[in-house]
């Protein structure tokens, strides 16, 4: 959905209808507001520190946020700088179903390309100890541990 590739026509119209789908379901519910995961607070400060596992469920996928390596299989794409859903500024690739330390939580708008609805969505800065590295994962690919 946010890159082009051989199929992209195919896919998109797809993509877009179930995006239409979901918003017209949001609509009749009378929601659309994304609240944050169970556990985390509301108002983005984490006054701890929360393990989570980095996860490339459906939804993730169908934003284009996942993908396969060659050498190690299905990965979450995160962006050390920020909040992203960009493919171009991904610059970390981190096995899926990899535990990971949420950081920080933050909420930033985001645009719906096929439909040019802008929304709210939930991105956590997350520590991925096997690699001692950090970056910022969307709230679809991120699922919090139980305790």
């Amino acid at each position: 959905m946010y890159a082009a590739h051989p199929f992209a026509a195919t896919t998109r119209w797809r993509l877009g209808a179930f995006t239409l789908l979901v918003f017209l379901v949001l609509a009749a519910c009378g929601g659309g507001e994304e609240l944050p995961p169970e556990g985390f607070p509301a108002d983005g400060g984490i006054a701890q520190s929360f393990q989570a596992t980095l996860t490339c469920s459906q939804e993730c996928a169908n934003r284009g946020l996942c993908g396969t390596s060659p050498d190690r299989g299905q990965v979450v794409l995160l962006n050390r700088e920020g909040p992203s859903v960009t493919p171009a500024e991904f610059d970390l690739a981190i096995p899926d179903n990899s535990q990971v330390e949420i950081l920080e939580q933050r909420v930033e708008t985001v645009v719906e390309l096929t439909t040019s609805m802008p929304f709210d969505t939930t991105f956590f800065n997350v520590f991925v100890p096997d690699r001692q590295d950090a970056g910022w994962a969307a709230a679809w690919c991120v699922v919090q541990s139980v305790p």
